[in-house]
């Protein structure tokens, strides 16, 4: 609704410093992009991780991580979400399913946030998984986003290698 689209500078409030939304950061898989980053010489400006890890503290303090192997992702993707501790093993169960239904893939008239409760994604694995993933690969609430986009990002992510998962972070 604006010009730039998803790249925008947020108004100053009450003083404070503008504030600039845009792409932050970039998934491994993104082979064009990072073609492009090579030939500008700025690849190595981004926090390269071996393979995905994201890190939650929850309201109490409690910590959990859901980490990836090097392997495949298609293969510790399962293992990583089952060891996870940021949602209890129920809603865990979920996000599995949850998970194996991103294969499905779904139409771009709907809209992740509709996909993630026809799917029964509501609560932990919403909060824990696709809202931040949908943040940062996507610059997007799930209820601003197509589904088939977001779930063919995470399909192009998640069936390489954990690198190609991995969440890359400017370092500048």
């Amino acid at each position: 609704p604006r010009l730039g689209g998803r790249a925008f500078t947020l108004p100053e409030k009450n003083d404070a410093l503008p504030a600039d939304n845009g792409p932050h950061v970039i998934l491994g898989r993104y082979r064009a992009f990072r073609r492009l980053l090579r030939r500008l010489g700025t690849e190595d400006l981004f926090d390269q991780r071996p393979s995905l890890s994201l890190a939650y503290v929850d309201e109490t303090g409690h910590r959990a991580k859901l980490a990836l192997g090097r392997g495949p992702a298609p293969l510790w993707f399962p293992i990583a979400l089952l060891r996870c501790g940021a949602m209890p093993f129920l809603q865990r169960c979920r996000a599995l399913l949850g998970r194996g239904a991103v294969l499905l893939g779904a139409s771009d008239d709907l809209d992740a946030a509709s996909w993630c409760k026809r799917f029964r994604q509501e609560g932990g694995p919403r909060d824990v998984l696709w809202d931040p993933m949908a943040r940062a690969i996507m610059n997007a609430e799930l209820e601003e986003i197509s589904a088939g986009a977001f779930l063919k990002t995470l399909q192009m992510a998640f069936l390489g290698s954990g690198r190609e998962a991995a969440i890359w972070i400017p370092k500048a």
